[in-house]
């Protein structure tokens, strides 16, 4: 009985311990997408500024899924009631629909990495290009410019 409830305190023990030391779990939600935003903003820039002059198909590749890891995440950062400065209402008034354009994003991102790792840089550009214009379809209907 008594090894029964120690082990019952230590399990306590470890998964309160867990939870206080997960990284970013005192971050709101609002503030988490956010940062996943920056992050996902600074990689596209990166691809077209940078990796693209470069001919650095690694750097585009790797940029691209962590793009596409975000984008079939970003739906379930947006709860109802997860109001923010750039996020218009209309995301949760036309939901299904921010839920495609996050799928045509990851789907798009999905293709460049894919491109990206056969290395031939026309497919690699045009796929750039598909990419942003999915970024850019989103923040036409769902993102206010702070």
């Amino acid at each position: 009985m008594i090894k029964l409830a120690l082990a019952g305190a230590l399990s306590a023990s470890l998964v309160l311990g867990a939870a206080i030391a997960a990284p970013g779990t005192s971050d709101s939600v609002v503030d988490q997408r956010e940062k996943r935003f920056e992050a996902s903003g600074a990689d596209i820039q990166a691809i077209f500024k940078t990796h693209l002059k470069a001919g650095d198909v690694a750097a585009i590749e790797a940029a691209a899924g962590r793009m596409a890891d975000w984008a079939e995440e970003m739906p379930s950062y947006f709860p109802a009631g997860s109001d923010s400065e750039g996020a218009k209402p209309e995301i949760w008034q036309n939901f299904s629909d921010f839920e495609e354009k996050a799928a045509a994003n990851a789907n798009a991102a999905r293709h460049l990495q894919a491109v990206s790792g056969q290395g031939n840089m026309a497919d690699v550009v045009a796929a750039a290009k598909a990419l942003g214009g999915t970024c850019k379809a989103c923040h036409t209907s769902y993102r206010n410019k702070k």
